[in-house]
């Protein structure tokens, strides 16, 4: 009875691997994927230490960390990734740094089996201690921030006025040898427009000090509230 019950296991056994065999089943393939590059400080061009690169499956709404290496003495980098051919999924690469380092990319997308390799400059900023003096704000909340000049929509470091009036010090950021834009803008549809002051270019990274007196009143109202 044992001998039977054996023979019948491995003959449903040769059978399957048969079946795999004539249906051609495919083995699912595994892509050896190499990321390189190097993070750099985009004025001085010198390579940053310590920056952590990370690589993320990305599969409807989960996010999935797969790996990551940190920058060496000169900025450079190298991740080697094994991943099997996943159509649905969205392979993408990331870095974290310190906050003091502003950059105009956050991620870059992964080519499964191919040599990626990409370059990322990042920017040393200097502090804007902004003091701000405001009254009869109409629209809360204000968002206060400062960003490259001619309406750039990238910000650095924004902060928000949530009271009627107030005299506050925010500390915000800037790129040396840019021209900036410190922006005050109201919520979107609010019929309040936009505030801009130009930030002349500062040639260090020294925390430089100015001072905003808003009277919300004065303010031009219209429709939409773009600068």
């Amino acid at each position: 009875m044992k001998i039977s019950t054996l023979l019948c296991w491995m003959l449903v056994i040769a059978t399957i691997i048969s079946c795999r065999k004539d249906k051609g089943i495919p083995v699912p393939t595994v892509f050896e994927t190499i990321i390189s590059g190097k993070v750099y400080e985009g004025n001085s061009m010198q390579g940053i230490k310590g920056s952590k690169i990370i690589a993320v499956k990305i599969e409807g709404a989960d996010k999935k960390r797969l790996d990551s290496v940190y920058t060496d003495d000169q900025g450079k980098f190298k991740l080697i990734l094994k991943t099997p051919d996943t159509l649905k999924a969205d392979y993408r690469w990331t870095f974290e740094i310190d906050k003091k380092y502003y950059y105009f990319t956050s991620y870059e997308n992964i080519k499964l089996g191919k040599a990626n390799s990409k370059d990322i400059p990042v920017y040393e900023t200097g502090i804007l201690k902004a003091r701000i003096i405001y009254k009869n704000l109409p629209n809360a909340p204000l968002r206060v921030s400062t960003g490259l000049a001619g309406g750039s929509l990238k910000e650095y470091v924004s902060h928000s006025l949530t009271k009627s009036s107030g005299d506050t010090i925010l500390l915000l950021r800037f790129i040396p040898n840019r021209k900036h834009d410190v922006s005050f803008k109201f919520p979107l549809f609010s019929g309040a427009k936009n505030k801009y002051y130009e930030l002349e270019p500062m040639s260090s990274r020294d925390t430089i000090t100015r001072s905003y007196n808003l009277d919300f009143d004065n303010f031009w109202m219209s429709p939409w509230p773009f600068k």
